[in-house]
């Protein structure tokens, strides 16, 4: 069996939190995607006369609330992303 020392075993937690950390900014930019497609949609349904103004603003405003909370937890996750490298730095010193 492998002797494990603190460096590979900081090494593997940090690949971990990592993946887990590129796992999350992946759905993010999904979903990220997925509303800005739908806030365009519905300015085509507005503009064809499908919607009106009163619901074409609520949507709209729903949307953009999603949006501007998912941009929130991007900047979340990049500041814990900087967190992790230098935690990863600090391996490298033991």
């Amino acid at each position: 069996m492998a002797k494990l020392n603190n460096t590979t075993i900081g090494n593997n937690v940090y690949s971990a939190l990592k993946l887990t950390l590129y796992k999350h900014v992946a759905n993010n930019y999904e979903k990220l995607n997925n509303l800005e497609e739908k806030l365009l949609k519905i300015q085509d349904f507005y503009t064809a006369g499908d919607l009106s103004k009163e619901e074409y603003q609520k949507a709209k405003i729903r949307y953009q609330n999603l949006i501007n909370e998912l941009r929130e937890k991007e900047k979340h996750l990049e500041k814990k992303e900087e967190f992790f490298q230098l935690y990863k730095n600090g391996l490298k010193g033991i």
